[in-house]
């Protein structure tokens, strides 16, 4: 809108030194336009303020009965510089919608309905869902309710910059009403859950990270492969602050390769990897060293 008026604005002609009348409503006209494009280009850089968390806004509290408080809720989270965290532990309640295994970042994603004395705490774009992330580090340990079931979930209370929507991430402990019969204690041994990782111990900045990893069940003595184990591989700093994240699941072989990119300054870094078996809900944990150097 704002350039056919300064169009408008250019063709005006002044005669010596008085501007005709028709000269005058055009200026006019062109004004009025200007003003009115200043107006919507103002308008369009605010927008996306809206609905980002001012000093205001609330947090349910975290539900009773021994439940933890992490200290840092963001250990372990991918890219948390995308979060605004509003309370480090709170609960909310609701039905589950949906339940995703994101694998680009390992995460278990719920969308869940939340119970009406919740709805409160959401913004506009949430529209009455809450996201649920429980991360790769927790997967074991937390239970996934199906969709439909009403639970408690346990978390971090964050703000999500990029969708502008309130997210419990991570959730650490959900409590469903229904009875878990889906991980019963095996009645006596079972196998073992083996992990073997390889990366260079040393890369060049700029050049590729190659994570080479099989997972297998060793039982009795004999190995077998263990196929679609969930990976998860951080590289954090020497004061543990992690700078890069990736995620994959084996296939069936027993196999996955990862990469990541030495993009970091020359040092001394950790690559940790998680390597879940959600069948025998085990863990397994391998920190290996990787050394940068320059080019």
């Amino acid at each position: 809108m704002a350039e056919p008026a300064a169009g408008r604005a250019g063709s005006v002609t002044a005669t010596g030194g008085r501007t005709s009348g028709w000269g005058r409503e055009r200026l006019v006209l062109a004004a009025a336009g200007l003003l009115i494009a200043a107006v919507a280009a103002g308008w369009l850089l605010l927008r996306p303020l809206a609905g980002r968390p001012s000093t205001g806004l609330a947090a349910p509290p975290l539900g009773a009965g021994g439940i933890p408080c992490r200290q840092d809720p963001m250990a372990h989270v991918h890219d948390p510089t995308r979060f605004v965290l509003v309370a480090r532990c709170s609960t909310v309640s609701g039905t589950v919608r949906h339940v995703h295994y994101e694998p680009r970042y390992g995460n278990r994603q719920l969308l869940v309905t939340v119970d009406p004395s919740y709805r409160r705490f959401l913004l506009p774009e949430n529209h009455g869902l809450l996201t649920v992330e429980v991360i790769p580090t927790d997967e074991i340990s937390v239970r996934i309710p199906r969709v439909g079931q009403h639970a408690s979930f346990h978390g971090a209370f964050v703000f999500n910059k990029n969708q502008r929507a309130i997210e419990l991430h991570p959730a650490w402990r959900i409590d469903v009403a229904a009875p878990d019969t889906s991980g019963m204690p095996r009645s006596g041994p079972g196998p073992t859950f083996s992990v073997r990782a390889h990366v260079p111990p040393t890369v060049a900045v700029g050049e590729l990270v190659t994570v080479a990893v099989r997972t297998e069940l060793v039982w009795q003595g004999r190995r077998r492969a263990a196929p679609e184990a969930h990976l998860f591989v951080e590289l954090s700093s020497p004061s543990g602050k992690g700078l890069q994240w990736a995620a994959a699941a084996t296939n069936s072989l027993g196999e996955a390769t990862i990469h990541l990119v030495a993009l970091q300054a020359p040092g001394r870094l950790t690559l940790t990897l998680y390597a879940n078996d959600l069948q025998l809900r085990r863990q397994v944990t391998t920190r290996l060293p990787l050394e940068v150097r320059r080019t």
